[in-house]
């Protein structure tokens, strides 16, 4: 069972012809909503080059760690711009609505924030609290320590999407 607001798991998908972008019900299930519909708050990863997707409460949480940080540094008098901090957190992020099938469209800004192109599938790969949304191409290109993980968990999906096929 999902937890709300948790997301474990891992799936291939593909951005149809209508933009839309396709999430698994194992990471569909841990959006925060009604289970009609459920938004979704999409944006750059903050140390990655793929998108970052979570629940709209997410949004919240961002604009706490703000009035927090803001207060620490007048205490500290230390200057502060709520505004750069607003843009460094929120990361050109936008969103969105996911139907009860788990779809929802991905803005042409952020497939060109996220690397996505073309017919790119892209893999989906759940971290806590938020999934990762990468370009295949673009994670089997990165080197480092940092990706064995994900790019293991990415073949290991794509094998299976293979013996279904």
């Amino acid at each position: 069972m999902a937890v709300p607001g948790v997301f474990v798991g891992a799936s291939l998908t593909a951005i149809d012809d209508k933009g839309r972008l396709s999430v698994s019900a194992g990471l569909r299930n841990a959006i925060p909503g009604d289970g009609k519909t459920r938004d979704i708050f999409i944006s750059r990863h903050p140390e990655e080059r793929c998108l970052i997707a979570s629940g709209v409460d997410r949004l919240e949480r961002i604009a706490q760690d703000i009035d927090r940080d803001e207060e620490v540094a007048l205490r500290r008098g230390e200057p502060f711009n709520r505004s750069a901090e607003r843009r460094k957190r929120y990361l050109g992020g936008e969103t969105v609505t996911c139907d009860a099938s788990g779809r929802f469209v991905v803005s042409p800004v952020l497939r060109d924030m996220g690397g996505m192109t073309g017919d790119t599938p892209l893999f989906l790969f759940g971290v806590g609290e938020f999934f990762e949304i990468w370009p295949l191409d673009l994670l089997f290109s990165l080197d480092g320590d940092a990706y064995v993980e994900v790019k293991e968990a990415a073949l290991a999906a794509q094998r299976v999407a293979e013996r279904r096929a």
